[in-house]
């Protein structure tokens, strides 16, 4: 009887691996969209979380996706996330198009001095026109004293712009107007067409590691009969990174390993420096805190793969052998083929 028993167990716990199948379950509070804070600025680009890679580990490889329109190539934003070092990327999803300049800083800066941008009526309304519904900071001279007024610029009219605050408004003659910066938008992107031609709009990706989001497994195993069993896993998602509005979550199992997590991307630590530093730093410091943060690094890492055993081995250039340029990588169809398992859930508002 006894031995009847294991071999009865031993068969058992085969038919439960055989049967395996997941169920993710979620509770989530679904929202309306964030309020728009630039209004209705056309050049603005919004772009929306599409898409997310859960990693056990607390990473999650966030894809951001959104249409935008170019003025002379160019577009602006506020979303600058704490990237991993080394894992933002900005594209175009038109083949056609391609990102070659990103700038970041404390916001785009345009002198009417007849060398950085024309310093006639009809350009200046022109480019004012086009960062209506913005926070900028204008400079100007009334009366034969140079003065700035700061606020969001409602209104372009022949003679003045308009800016408002939360309690004043200011008209800001447009002839005097020497100098321009937009505020709270410190990435720019500039998009160039296949043919040379300055495309009018695109749809703008941007794809980044970033930390704040995990989800924990539960396993629960339920009995159907002597011979069968039902194994569940239930997936709790804790997102403390960024609000997920209609995205689709991939939950990966398993754990891979980035040698440059604890790094952030310089563009993203440029903006954190400039951030806490025109919070709480000294009035007399932080106009050098916000020149110079785009040059900040994560430190000299020069010996970073010292301790890896990397090994520099190029492929021959006269070789076209597939096997050759892959070397001893893991294939999906090998043994490695299945250590990260996903599984998506699709349509998650989760903020």
């Amino acid at each position: 009887m006894k031995e009847d028993r294991v071999t009865k167990t031993v068969r058992f716990v085969k038919l439960v691996i055989l049967a395996l199948f997941i169920t993710v379950y979620n509770t989530f509070t679904i929202r309306a969209d964030d309020a728009d804070d630039e209004g209705k600025n056309p050049h603005v680009w919004k772009g929306r979380v599409t898409s997310v890679a859960v990693f056990k580990n607390g990473l999650g490889f966030f894809t951001r996706q959104g249409k935008v329109d170019l003025r002379e190539g160019w577009c602006i934003t506020k979303q600058v996330p704490p990237a991993a070092f080394g894992t933002l990327a900005i594209y175009s999803e038109n083949p056609e198009h391609l990102v070659d300049i990103v700038g970041a800083g404390p916001g785009e800066i345009v002198e009417f001095n007849d060398e950085d941008a024309p310093a006639n009526l009809k350009y200046k309304r022109q480019r004012l026109e086009a960062i209506r519904h913005l926070k900028v900071q204008l400079s100007y001279r009334h009366k034969g004293a140079d003065r700035t007024a700061a606020g969001t610029l409602v209104s372009v009219g022949p003679e003045f712009v308009v800016l408002e605050t939360e309690n004043n408004s200011f008209a800001v003659p447009v002839k005097g107007i020497f100098k321009m910066q937009v505020l709270e938008l410190p990435l720019r992107i500039h998009v160039e067409g296949d043919d040379q031609a300055t495309p009018k709009q695109t749809e703008l990706g941007m794809a980044y590691l970033r930390k704040g989001i995990t989800w924990i497994p539960e396993y629960t195993v339920k009995i159907l009969d002597d011979a069968n069993a039902e194994l569940t896993l239930r997936g709790t998602l804790v997102n403390e990174a960024e609000d997920l509005i209609h995205c689709d979550v991939n939950f990966v199992v398993g754990v891979p390993h980035f040698l440059h997590t604890n790094y952030m991307a310089p563009i993203a630590v440029g903006q954190v420096i400039r951030t806490i530093g025109s919070a709480v730093a000294p009035a007399a410091i932080r106009t050098q805190i916000a020149n110079r943060a785009a040059i900040a690094r994560n430190g000299i890492r020069a010996d970073q793969f010292s301790g890896y055993g990397v090994v520099d081995q190029p492929v021959p250039p006269d070789d076209g052998n597939l096997k050759n340029a892959v070397g001893n990588l893991p294939q999906m169809g090998g043994a490695a083929g299945t250590d990260y398992t996903v599984y998506t859930k699709k349509d998650v508002t989760l903020r």
